[in-house]
């Protein structure tokens, strides 16, 4: 049994691509953002749909915010960029 060539089969039939985006927001924005992710998203646990690019169009995706809905805020001027990376099917 444990001789010859070994055998490798897919663990998922669902691909998922990895996007890391950063997204430029008003302090307004910002605070609907954290909204979202509290209270739709259920701290970011949720997944949600969303126009994702991949090279060819910005078709609608199911994504999922990674690392337990994580983001980094940064304050840029008067604006806040919001750091975060997504799960993204089928990407």
């Amino acid at each position: 049994m444990t001789a010859g060539n070994t055998r490798s089969r897919r663990t998922a039939t669902v691909v998922i691509g990895v996007v890391d985006m950063t997204i430029r927001m008003t302090t307004a924005q910002f605070q609907t953002f954290k909204a979202f992710v509290r209270d739709t998203l259920s701290h970011g646990t949720a997944d949600f749909q969303m126009p994702v690019w991949d090279l060819t169009g910005c078709p609608v995706r199911r994504v999922k915010l990674r690392n337990k809905g994580h983001y980094t805020p940064m304050r840029v001027g008067s604006e806040i960029d919001v750091s975060f990376s997504l799960d993204v099917w089928d990407l």
